[in-house]
């Protein structure tokens, strides 16, 4: 059942790519300081993005995505979405995430600039997992 019945675009741009915008009712952000919903309608808005799932509703049929962090803004019935990465969350393999995460977390981090690309990784990484695993691609898969 659709959340919404009103429709807006979103809009996924890469430094790669820009995606065909699609027409949704709803979707759910990866803000970094935690998610945010968007129908038809919503207040002009920029946020910074953390690595995470985004979810649209389009045609009454949610679709998943992992972002890699960036920017979103909303704006007279556009979200746009600007990030380093986007993957559908077929796209995606909890069993490739859980081995990205397990040689992020066992690689050396001797100095400043090291653990800061470790914490990236590892963040990147359990964001992958999380998203896999919430569209069913792997083990301990949850199909909410």
């Amino acid at each position: 059942m659709p959340i919404g019945s009103k429709t807006f675009q979103v809009e996924l741009v890469t430094p790669h790519l820009a995606e065909q915008p699609m027409t949704c009712t709803f979707a759910a952000l990866p803000a970094w300081d935690g998610e945010i919903g968007v129908l038809h309608g919503r207040s002009p808005l920029v946020c910074k993005l953390g690595a995470g799932e985004l979810r649209v509703e389009v045609d009454g049929a949610v679709r998943r995505y992992y972002i890699q962090g960036g920017f979103a803004e909303v704006l007279d019935g556009v979200v746009t979405v600007l990030t380093g990465q986007v993957m559908a969350a077929e796209e995606l393999s909890a069993d490739q995430a859980s081995a990205d995460l397990a040689a992020a977390l066992a690689a050396p981090a001797a100095d400043e600039p090291a653990r800061e690309r470790r914490r990236e990784q590892v963040e990147h990484a359990r964001a992958r997992l999380a998203v896999a695993r919430r569209a069913g691609r792997g083990k301990g898969s949850d199909h909410g």
